[in-house]
């Protein structure tokens, strides 16, 4: 089995109402236990498992996730951060 991992970033949004809020997207590599074979797929031997955060100004906190099969992770991640940051910041 191999090592899980992860990479987190914090992005700073003021969104149209002046308020400061945080969003950080991280991703995790998890890793399988025995890689899974799969016709379609082919060999998965980690998932990606990748989460938002948002902090608002009086400090409540609310988390989102989802998975992908070993591929796109950090794509979805960026996505998150680049993109999905402002409009989750509201």
């Amino acid at each position: 089995m191999g090592r899980s991992s992860a990479l987190c970033r914090n992005v700073r949004i003021c969104n149209k109402y002046g308020k400061d809020r945080f969003v950080t997207a991280c991703l995790f590599n998890v890793p399988l236990d025995e890689v899974s074979v799969d016709a379609k797929h082919g060999d998965h031997s980690h998932f990606h498992l990748f989460t938002a955060t948002i902090t608002l100004e009086d400090g409540f906190v609310g988390t989102g996730d989802s998975y992908t099969e070993g591929r796109g992770g950090e794509a979805i991640s960026f996505l998150i951060q680049l993109d999905l940051a402002p409009y989750l910041a509201g």
